[in-house]
This record gives structure tokens, sequence and C-alpha cells, in this order.
């Protein structure tokens, strides 16, 4: 199958085709750049405007310290500790 752009078509073997391919990949990246730059400045003015929350924690702090003194005192594992709390032994604190 030979890619084709407004009608003619272009062979990857002669000179056009990897030109093509490159131009093509360039404006790809160029998108995926302006994209990310959008969102970071969405993002930033939604913050200034309050309305981009952090990420909720899932426990109080007196309940992580807790369970972070249940770990240190070697009596329970990680994955005993996390469990009841429906968390994955890798959770971070």
């Amino acid at each position: 199958m030979r890619p084709s752009l407004g009608g003619s078509g272009y062979d990857p073997a002669d000179a056009v085709g990897p030109l093509l391919c490159n131009v093509l990949a360039m404006v790809a990246e160029l998108e995926a750049g302006q994209i990310r730059l959008r969102t970071r400045e969405e993002m930033k003015a939604a913050k200034a405007k309050g309305n981009l929350r952090d990420k909720q924690h899932r426990l109080s702090r007196r309940q992580e310290a807790h369970l972070v003194s249940l770990i240190q005192s070697g009596e329970y594992s990680t994955a005993e500790v996390a469990g009841p709390f429906g968390m994955a032994r890798s959770t971070p604190a």
C-alpha cells in the first residue's frame, strides 16, 4: 500500500517518501507539544481560580501515623496493615 496525500501517491522507496515521513512526524510532534502547553496553561489558570484541587488523601494524618507505627514495630507486615483499608501494599503514604 502506498501512502497518498491529496490524491497523489508517494512511494517510500523514492526520494520524496522519507522526506514526507519526516515532515509528518515533525508536524505530529509539534501538535503534541502544543497540546501539552495548552494543558499546562489551562491547569495554571484553573489553579489560580481555585478550581483545581489536589488529590485527596485516603487516610487522615492520625490514621497514617498509626499505620506507620504498626509497620515499624515489626508486629504487622505492610500487606496486613494495608488490606483492611482497601489499599495496595505499594500505596504511598
